[in-house]
């Protein structure tokens, strides 16, 4: 019975100084024990939202590209000044109206209001999903149109990214994200994450 007492007392001890271990030390023991990248660099610098101090920090000062760590902020800022409920709108404006035969006489705008998800993309995205028809949601606008009375358009179809200012390549931006598709610029008027896809066949014979 002592013998137990005394292990209990022991390990009371032993997690009442692990408990009053200070934060940042505990994080540098998980640092010391992790695998540290060989071509890469990383640093934490944490700050407690209650007191805002920094409560731990590693190679804070060092320069990163923050890559996709970034989307959080433009998230949290989008959630906070939109709400949960917005829904992007992608509208058609015509110049004129259809006259009685359903034709318009004059140009037709696609007017972007900033959706990135104007493609095939499935939501919810589960890793097993199966990229859709990129041209559906133009092909449900068309047929919007269509059943307005709209026949034919006589002028030419304008896309309309005018609602974000255009800056496509910002500064600070990494040149090299351009050859990838995710690199596209972004605008107010994105189709398909402003991409194209190319596929390239041998032919049935050289030459």
């Amino acid at each position: 019975m002592r013998r137990r007492l005394a292990s209990a007392v022991l390990l009371l001890g032993v997690l009442g100084v692990a408990a009053a271990q200070p934060l940042a030390e505990r994080v540098e023991l998980v640092l010391k024990d992790s695998v540290r990248p060989r071509h890469g660099l990383w640093g934490l610098h944490a700050v407690s939202l209650s007191r805002g101090e920094p409560v731990f920090a590693f190679q804070a000062d060092s320069f990163f590209v923050p890559a996709s760590t970034a989307k959080l902020f433009s998230t949290a800022a989008a959630l906070i000044r939109l709400g949960p409920d917005y829904r992007f709108r992608t509208t058609v404006a015509a110049s004129a109206l259809p006259d009685s035969a359903g034709v318009i006489r004059g140009e037709v705008r696609l007017v972007g209001g900033g959706d990135p998800t104007l493609s095939g993309r499935q939501f919810p995205y589960r890793r097993d999903s199966q990229p859709g028809n990129p041209m559906e949601p133009l092909l449900e606008l068309a047929e919007a149109v269509a059943r307005k009375g709209v026949t034919r358009i006589q002028g030419d179809i304008i896309g309309d990214d005018t609602a974000y200012y255009w800056d496509p390549y910002p500064a600070g931006r990494a040149q090299e994200d351009s050859l990838w598709e995710y690199g596209a610029p972004v605008s107010a008027l994105s189709f398909h994450d402003n991409r194209i896809s190319i596929m390239v066949r041998p032919g049935r014979r050289v030459g």
